[in-house]
């Protein structure tokens, strides 16, 4: 198994959250499974990796495929704090929400 980024924005280090996110990034590419972080692709961008695979000792039996990667925008959350509350009908209501960005992730 042979794992390349072969179109897009290429990944550089600086797209890893630690060393240890592109080491397994990269230890991968050897793998039937390419392991590509969370939050280390970015919003708006087409990544192309090719897979090239051969017989172990007959370099003759192989084959090549390529899959295309579009990263999209999660859609907001809103969210309500506080849970659910049972309160009497002349009982003054305060209800607080947020919007939160599920591709933040600094949050």
């Amino acid at each position: 198994f042979r794992w390349r980024q072969t179109d897009g924005t290429p990944l550089v280090g600086s797209d890893f959250a630690s060393a240890r996110a592109q080491s397994l990034y990269h230890q991968s590419a050897f793998t039937r499974n390419l392991h590509i972080p969370a939050n280390t692709l970015h919003i708006g961008e087409v990544y192309i990796f090719s897979l090239s695979v051969s017989v172990v000792g007959n370099p003759m039996l192989s084959s090549a495929t390529a899959v295309s990667l579009e990263v999209l925008a999660s859609p907001l959350q809103a969210l309500l704090y506080g849970g659910n509350k049972t309160v009497g009908r002349s009982s003054p209501v305060e209800l607080v929400a947020s919007a939160g960005d599920p591709d933040n992730i600094d949050t």
